[in-house]
């Protein structure tokens, strides 16, 4: 006892970052790193673009309110898919 020297064991401490919580990885969805208003233009901006499209149309008296609806949906839907083809192509 007398000639056994302590043996502390030191710790390693983990790397902390500060925003560890934003830190991306595979497990982590790309939701949790978006803000509130990123969040809420993902969904208002669409929207938004449907009652313009909806209200441009309206003057049309030949169609009903579903009909223009309908197109108003399908003419935002083509524009996201480009949005996104544009996207991935420059990406590339």
């Amino acid at each position: 006892m007398i000639f056994r020297r302590n043996r502390i064991k030191i710790k390693e401490s983990t790397k902390v970052y500060p925003y560890s919580r934003h830190r991306g990885g595979a497990d982590v969805s790309v939701w949790t790193n978006l803000s509130i208003i990123e969040k809420f233009s993902l969904f208002i901006l669409p929207s938004l673009h449907i009652f313009m499209f909806y209200a441009a149309f309206d003057g049309l008296a030949l169609l009903t309110w579903w009909m223009k609806l309908i197109i108003a949906i399908t003419i935002e839907g083509i524009l996201i898919l480009i949005i996104y083809g544009l996207i991935n192509w420059l990406v590339e």
